[in-house]
């Protein structure tokens, strides 16, 4: 316990801070007529805030009552680092009235820090919108989680989750985590016995978890906010096939990517057809308040008339990289992705892009369908496209 503790500590050393935000906490609503039991049960994590710690896939997590005034929190997910299963049990109260979704949540085994857990929302069928702020007087760090009862829930569940994100003003910098392929039969690393005692496995064991959590922080120290790391070559995708250009020109809104470039906000994309079967590329973003450019030209990668082609950025040295368009319906959506092969590994980045800049529920889960066929992560960073 007190490695696991340690190693928590190194991790937060390593790799905290890219949350914090200047200013005071917002002021949010919680739910004032919260009922505990109809809340028991498990949620799938479908996506939160930028969080550096959650790097675990098939993310899900058990409450239930502890019958000391207590709720038991029990999180699972399998590490994208190691491919184990990796867990985390705790407990969440109330200081006040449990009708008020004010709770605390704490968890013994990784240094034991108290954290609020608000319920800004839920129907307790479907979903729940779930906040964290910590502020230290200058600046706030926030963080927020939609859970839902299934792992791939509809859209109107969704759509419901974010109308209380909107309603409380805060951002949609949501990044969805991956659900796809999980196991049928999810493991249980510890368990409350009726005594409220924890159980764990071996020493030995709790040793070779702590050490593999301990490279895995090390490695996201390094490669924070980077692309998709996937161990091997790049995978087989297919692509569009008879790829339009004429259809593809014109003005695309970035939705949501996984790229270690992308810092800013507003991003969009003009895709101008030079006529000759190649695309000049204009992109702006605004970075600290400033609108920045860039232009790239986009060619096919063959004579195949597929949606294989390369872009070379102009302020990047012209060099080429992959501009694969796995799938579009030109009037709506497009999923690209790019991906290179170091030798030992591959590195991926994705992005959705839509013609709109807050497309409907039913166009994010089309582009999202797509990345699931194909077996690439979902796991994207919204791209904030409000205030543009």
């Amino acid at each position: 316990m007190v490695l696991r503790g340690a190693i928590f500590a190194l991790c937060f050393a390593a790799v905290a801070g890219q949350s914090i935000e200047p200013g005071q906490c917002p002021d949010v609503e919680v739910m004032t007529n919260f009922d505990m039991k109809k809340y028991y049960g498990r949620w799938y994590q479908y996506s939160t805030y930028v969080n550096i710690y959650e790097q675990g896939r098939c993310a899900f997590s058990d409450y239930s009552d502890n019958k000391n005034i207590t709720m038991g929190v029990h999180e699972s997910s399998i590490n994208i680092h190691t491919g184990a299963w990796q867990f985390a049990t705790g407990y969440a109260w109330s200081a006040g009235d449990f009708k008020v979704a004010k709770l605390f949540v704490t968890f013994p085994d990784f240094g034991g820090a108290v954290r609020d857990y608000w319920i800004l929302g839920t129907d307790y069928e479907s979903y729940a919108v779930v906040w964290s702020c910590r502020s230290d007087g200058t600046n706030s760090r926030q963080y927020a989680w939609i859970i839902t009862r299934d792992r791939a829930p509809s859209d109107l569940v969704l759509a419901k989750a974010m109308l209380v994100v909107h309603e409380n003003g805060l951002k949609r910098d949501f990044v969805v985590n991956d659900q796809a392929n999980c196991p049928k039969k999810e493991v249980t690393y510890m368990v409350v016995n009726e005594s409220n005692e924890f159980h764990h496995t071996s020493p030995s064991v709790i040793l070779t978890m702590a050490l593999k959590h301990l490279l895995a922080c090390l490695a996201l120290a390094a490669v924070a906010n980077a692309q998709f790391y996937g161990h091997g070559d790049c995978p087989d995708v297919e692509v569009e096939h008879d790829f339009d250009w004429s259809k593809y020109a014109g003005i695309w809104y970035q939705y949501s990517f996984i790229s270690p470039l992308e810092k800013g906000k507003c991003d969009t994309h003009e895709y101008i057809d030079n006529g000759n079967g190649t695309f000049t590329l204009k992109e702006f973003t605004i970075e600290e308040g400033v609108q920045k450019t860039w232009l790239g030209q986009i060619a096919p990668a063959s004579d195949k008339h597929d949606g294989k082609l390369t872009i070379a950025y102009d302020d990047f040295g012209g060099k080429q990289n992959p501009y694969w368009v796995l799938g579009t319906d030109y009037n709506d959506f497009a999923v690209v992705w790019s991906c290179r092969f170091d030798g030992t590994r591959s590195r991926q980045t994705s992005w959705i892009i839509t013609r709109e800049r807050k497309p409907k529920p039913t166009i994010v889960a089309a582009a999202n369908g797509i990345l699931s066929k194909l077996g690439l992560t979902r796991a994207l960073q919204l791209t904030e496209q409000e205030g543009c």
